[in-house]
């Protein structure tokens, strides 16, 4: 570095205690530290310190920047799929969900706070074993393919719901040529 270190320019004026670190900058950086002086600063030590002041609010800053980023996203989507249900429920009034997806209130601050859903998952849950317990039960052996046609609920929430009935003791399997299909467990005295 050009200039004297023992120079009084090298001392921090704002009260706090000053060390004087031993480093190695390039001949660009170091022409760039003497134009900082001549155009904004009073020291080369000055320029340097503020430098790394700055630099350091820069990357406690940029360290919340992916956050916001991915709440943002998340909104975006959260909204397509709200056009994307109210689509479907147009098309297909039949088939709309049972209810929509709570969407988050904004608090002042910019927060989300969930809002709580009108129905629980354990309830949908349980609404959806009992007509699925029911299907089961007129069918008498089905697959889980003809008990969703017949429900009119996802295979996967059918699945789910005929693993809690097995659990439950309600239904059992019966395997067939690589199938799997479902009937009432028969009655225990």
């Amino acid at each position: 570095m050009s200039g004297d270190s023992s120079l009084p320019d090298d001392s921090a004026d704002d009260g706090n205690e000053s060390v004087k670190p031993n480093c190695t900058i390039t001949e660009r950086q170091d022409q760039m530290l003497d134009q900082l002086k001549a155009e904004r600063y009073a020291s080369r030590s000055e320029a340097l310190r503020i430098a790394i002041e700055d630099l350091h609010q820069k990357m406690e800053n940029d360290s919340e920047q992916p956050i916001r980023e991915l709440l943002t996203k998340a909104e975006r989507i959260l909204e397509t799929l709200e056009e994307v249900a109210e689509q479907v429920g147009e098309l297909h009034p039949n088939r709309a969900p049972s209810r929509q997806q709570p969407t988050p209130d904004r608090r002042s601050d910019g927060q989300s706070e969930p809002s709580t859903p009108a129905v629980s998952d354990a309830d949908e849950d349980d609404r959806t074993d009992e007509r699925v317990y029911t299907v089961v039960s007129k069918l008498g052996l089905a697959s889980e393919s003809s008990i969703s046609e017949e429900c009119e609920v996802s295979q996967l929430r059918i699945h789910e719901s005929l693993l809690r009935l097995i659990e439950r003791g309600l239904v059992t399997t019966v395997e067939n040529d690589q199938t799997v299909q479902y009937r009432p467990a028969p009655a225990t005295e």
